[in-house]
């Protein structure tokens, strides 16, 4: 086995790429090799790169570039009917009186789920952690009554014995159980720091027979305690002294590294790799206040970060109130459908245009909050026929259908000559949620939650890893507020 270790922006990812055409390049077929990682996206690129050079169809050539979970699916050789669906869990939901959405995205997110997502989540983290659910229990269950959960898992248990399915992390534990090793001479482990305890258990059934084994990943990045990844393991791997460390990061300015380096140095556990920055100067700037901080007057991508979800209204409210368009995890803010009626009633207003068509009009009249009308298809209306009274501007017009912070926000981006149709660079999210991105500018906030707080106190290498990561998403210009309330990330005091 051979550890790849770097910090970030050294190029993980693409050495273990360099890996695969160095394997392909030496006769080994392309369905011999295993690359498995966290995410689909990194398994997918990996794919592709790998496609592209050598000529290959990444559907048929290359069955094992895949996600951990993915691996168990096509191992056990398993159908979408075998697996809970969408319409299963709504079943379950139903028979126990608990809204559920099936999966937990994040430690953040749980805090705000229904009931019965908290308590899936218990049974889950058992799994992946490979604890008794009374353990789990003690660990992550203070939100929940020990006697709902022991009842929730019986109940989803009994359940899928009676529907014949498994769930996603259900897969895990089958394949290690029933699963055979993959017939692949070569395996790669992407991001292993974030596997949990039932993946290891995956990577050591699937390739235990391979002739060559590499393991890239970053332990001062191992921000996913929360849902069970066994970074302790990560730490213990036995390499037998074959380990490289990928030493430049092609991402941090100098002074950027500095800050992170600063934090890193707090970890307790570690392993010790030479780390050095790139040959640019770059940004690190205190602020007393959000405000204070050069969103409207630095160019290039900008990433707001906070440790905790119920945070980003707040960094939101900063943009919108300045007129700066943004996107969240899901996608840019500005509804494209609410652009094209204020487009269309502007056009009308101006005199551009003097008819609609009858789709056109139907959407018009959703973002106007009014009744849809009986049109016909391949047929022109005027104003007049569609009782428009074109005298209003938009932002009156438009109030039963767009609520009044949106119209606010299109407002003034538009008084500052916005093209709310362009890819924000603005970009609002945790840092858990940015993992493995970067932009051109990050701005971060320290505060964060009792919770976490707790936590820090408990555990203060987790959060020096999230906030080690929060930092080094950064390629020119690191901003960072401080702290506005009582409970904040010490680890950058000045």
């Amino acid at each position: 086995m051979k550890l790849i270790l770097g910090g970030p922006g050294c190029g993980k990812t693409t050495r273990l790429l360099r890996v695969v055409e160095q394997e392909l390049d030496n006769g080994v077929r392309p369905d011999e090799i295993a690359f498995v990682t966290f995410t689909r996206a990194a398994a997918n690129e990996a794919r592709d790169r790998a496609a592209l050079k050598f000529d290959l169809d990444p559907e048929t050539d290359m069955p094992w570039f895949r996600t951990i979970h993915s691996l168990t699916y096509r191992a056990l050789d398993m159908t979408r009917e075998e697996v809970m669906s969408r319409d299963d869990w709504n079943e379950f939901s139903k028979l126990i009186g608990e809204p559920i959405a099936g999966t937990v995205s994040s430690f953040e997110a749980s805090t705000n789920a229904h009931h019965g997502d908290k308590l899936l989540r218990v049974v889950d983290y058992a799994a992946t952690t490979k604890q008794s659910l009374r353990e789990a229990w003690n660990e992550i269950g203070d939100e929940t009554a020990w006697r709902d959960v022991e009842q929730f898992e019986a109940a989803l248990r009994e359940f899928k014995t009676a529907i014949a399915k498994i769930g996603f992390t259900d897969m895990l534990t089958s394949y290690v159980a029933e699963g055979e090793p993959v017939k692949v001479k070569v395996a790669l482990v992407d991001e292993a720091q974030d596997l949990t305890a039932a993946q290891w258990s995956v990577v050591g059934r699937a390739f235990e027979n391979v002739d060559r084994l590499y393991i890239g990943g970053d332990d001062d990045q191992a921000i996913y305690r929360w849902a069970g990844a066994d970074v302790e393991h990560f730490l213990h791997l036995s390499t037998g002294g074959d380990r490289e460390i990928l030493e430049l990061s092609h991402r941090l300015p100098r002074s950027v590294f500095e800050v992170g380096q600063r934090i890193v140095t707090q970890i307790s556990n570690r392993y010790q790799k030479p780390y050095r920055p790139s040959d640019r100067d770059g940004v690190v700037d205190h602020h007393m206040h959000i405000e204070y901080a050069p969103l409207r007057n630095q160019s290039g991508s900008w990433l707001l970060l906070a440790r905790n979800g119920y945070m980003l209204e707040g960094l939101e409210e900063v943009l919108r109130a300045r007129g700066l368009p943004y996107a969240r995890r899901t996608g840019p803010v500005a509804s494209e459908k609410e652009l094209d009626a204020i487009a269309l009633w502007d056009s009308l207003q101006k005199g551009r245009i003097s008819v609609l068509s009858a789709s056109e009009a139907r959407g018009l009249y959703k973002t106007l909050g009014r009744p849809r009308p009986a049109l016909r298809e391949l047929t022109e209306y005027g104003p007049g026929e569609l009782e428009l009274d074109l005298a209003k501007p938009w932002t009156y017009a438009m109030a039963g259908g767009i609520p009044t912070w949106r119209r606010d926000y299109y407002t003034e981006c538009m008084n500052r000559g916005e093209n709310l149709r362009l890819e924000p660079r603005f970009r609002v999210e945790t840092i858990h949620g940015v993992k493995g991105a970067q932009a051109d500018n990050v701005l971060m906030l320290l505060d964060y939650s009792r919770r976490t707080a707790n936590g820090f106190n408990l555990k203060p290498d987790h959060e020096h890893r999230v906030f080690y990561v929060g930092v080094t998403r950064a390629y020119h210009s690191l901003h960072i507020i401080r702290p506005q309330t009582y409970n904040s990330y010490p680890g950058l005091s000045r």
